[in-house]
This record gives C-alpha cells, sequence and structure tokens, in this order.
C-alpha cells in the first residue's frame, strides 16, 4: 500500500559495504587496543611485584572508551579519586584506629558524601567521586587490620591504578587512535544524509 511504501521510503537506510567495514575496523581496533592496553599493564604490575596485578588490567578494562580523549579524561577522574579517597583513609586512619565502631561510622558518612556528591555533578566528575567512597573500602578496612602497614596498602593500591591508567593511555594514543573530533565528524555527516533521505522521501 502507499503507506507502507512511505514507511519504507523515510526508514533509515542500511549501511553500505564500504560504511560497514568502517565500523567493524573502528570496532576492532577498540578490542585491539583494550585487549594491548590489559597485557601491558598486567605485565608492568608483575614487574613492579604488585600485590593484586589483575586490578591494574581491570582498571584498562574499565576506563576503555573508544576515543582516545575520552579514555584521557575517565583516567583523569579516576586517578583524582581514588588519589583523594587515599589521603582521606590515611587520615581517618591516623585518627581512629584505636576506635573500630568510630572508624566504620566515619566511613560510612564519607561514603554517603562521596555519594551525594555524584548525585550532583554529572559525567565523570560524578564517576571520580564515587571512586573516592568506593577506594576508601578497599584500603580503609584491610589497612584497619594491618595498622603498621597502612601506607603500603595505600600506596599498592594508587600505583596498580596509576599502572592501569598510564597503560591505557599509552596504547590509545599509540595504536591509530580515534580522536573525538574524528567521530564528531562522523556524527554530524551521517545525521545530514539521514535528514537529506528523509527530505527527499517525505517530499514523493
Amino acid at each position: 500500500s502507499r503507506r507502507d511504501q512511505s514507511v519504507s521510503l523515510v526508514r533509515a537506510p542500511r549501511l553500505s559495504w564500504p560504511q560497514w567495514l568502517r565500523v567493524e575496523t573502528s570496532n576492532g581496533l577498540f578490542v585491539l587496543r583494550t585487549v594491548v592496553g590489559m597485557l601491558l599493564a598486567l605485565a608492568i604490575a608483575l614487574r613492579l611485584d604488585l600485590s593484586t596485578p589483575g586490578s591494574a588490567a581491570v582498571t584498562v578494562s574499565i576506563i576503555a572508551l573508544p576515543q582516545a580523549g575520552m579514555v584521557l579524561e575517565k583516567s583523569f577522574y579516576r586517578l583524582l579519586g581514588t588519589l583523594l579517597g587515599a589521603v582521606v583513609t590515611l587520615i581517618l586512619l591516623a585518627n581512629l584506629v584505636q576506635h573500630r565502631d568510630t572508624f566504620i561510622l566515619a566511613v560510612a558518612v564519607w561514603i554517603g558524601l562521596c555519594t551525594a556528591a555524584s548525585t550532583w555533578f554529572r559525567g565523570f566528575q560524578a564517576y571520580g567521586w564515587l571512586l573516592c567512597g568506593y577506594t576508601t573500602c578497599l584500603i580503609g578496612f584491610p589497612a584497619f587490620m594491618d595498622a603498621p602497614h597502612a601506607f603500603d596498602i595505600a600506596v599498592d593500591r594508587v600505583t596498580i591504578v596509576s599502572v592501569g591508567i598510564l597503560s591505557a593511555g599509552f596504547v590509545n594514543a599509540v595504536i591509530l587512535p580515534l580522536r573525538s573530533t574524528t567521530s564528531l565528524v562522523q556524527v554530524v555527516r551521517r545525521s545530514f544524509v539521514d535528514f537529506s533521505a528523509f527530505l527527499e522521501a517525505a517530499t514523493q
């Protein structure tokens, strides 16, 4: 019917072979960068004899994004949140290491403040605030059980995250990086093509 023909004309066109190949190549490079970054982080963490080398590889997978600029931005807030969380944890331990219940209450209050801040901010800033509370849990409770090595535990955690961030940033900057400007240009061009096809279908 005429209505079905109009719907088929307005429907978005399927990707052509060159377009499909370009999209799949971009996806393949994203996977390649992520895997290489995880292996590099794991190798460095093992070389430095860190407590949990797998966490460095996990860090790479968490901050993995298609665009190099977005990876750097997310990495910055993850590192900032980890550092702030570690500092706050050491301050709490220094003052409350002899008071278990008070320490647990202080950690809970800090996590609540970080959660509230994450709802106030947007994007990667909110992610950084969540990392503050998350880091306090990862460092605080093991360090509370082993207070003489609290500083070493905090340094180990920050080093693990730093290794993952540096590995991801290096790989995304070296292996055929996809810039945000390139992605934005492709989105604008695709939107223009779709809009042109829509106008052509609507005028028929």
